[in-house]
């Protein structure tokens, strides 16, 4: 993945709700995530996605002192859900704005739908002149931050 210029982030060891926990249940949330992917990677982490999109000021500035800039995202295909019936392709068409991020699962169930509404997006937004970069290029471009500081 790497190699391929994708980027790891960290999005926790065990998917809690980061509001409900304390600061040090946090840390070792955020430090063990990281800890494996240093040592499978070689390669620090500096994106930090939240769980379920939740996050309070008091853990955003937390996880900002742990040297990781949190992400959300502007659309949520919901395609972990597959009793919805709408075509995940048309959850993103109907939705999309200049520098939106797109939420889209990987794991945590059967992705067959997100499989094939993939190829689907990636077209209809190229027919459209966006353009796809990374979370760091995406910070960089629209908020003129380096999260590359390691």
């Amino acid at each position: 993945m790497i190699s391929n210029g994708n980027v790891l982030g960290n999005h926790t060891w065990n998917h809690p709700d980061i509001t409900k926990l304390s600061p040090e249940e946090i840390i070792q949330e955020i430090e063990s995530t990281n800890g494996i992917i240093k040592k499978v990677t070689k390669k620090n982490v500096e994106i930090f996605r939240p769980p379920y999109g939740e996050i309070s000021e008091e853990a955003g500035q937390l996880i900002l002192e742990l040297g990781l800039h949190s992400v959300l995202w502007d659309i949520d295909t919901m395609d972990w859900n597959l009793s919805i019936q709408e075509p995940i392709e048309d959850r993103v068409s109907k939705k999309i704005r200049r520098n939106h991020i797109i939420l889209m699962h990987d794991g945590g169930g059967r992705r067959e739908k997100t499989v094939e509404a993939l190829p689907k997006i990636i077209e209809y937004l190229k027919n459209l002149d966006y353009e796809f970069v990374t979370v760091p290029e995406y910070y960089q471009k629209v908020y003129h931050i380096d999260t590359n500081h390691h």
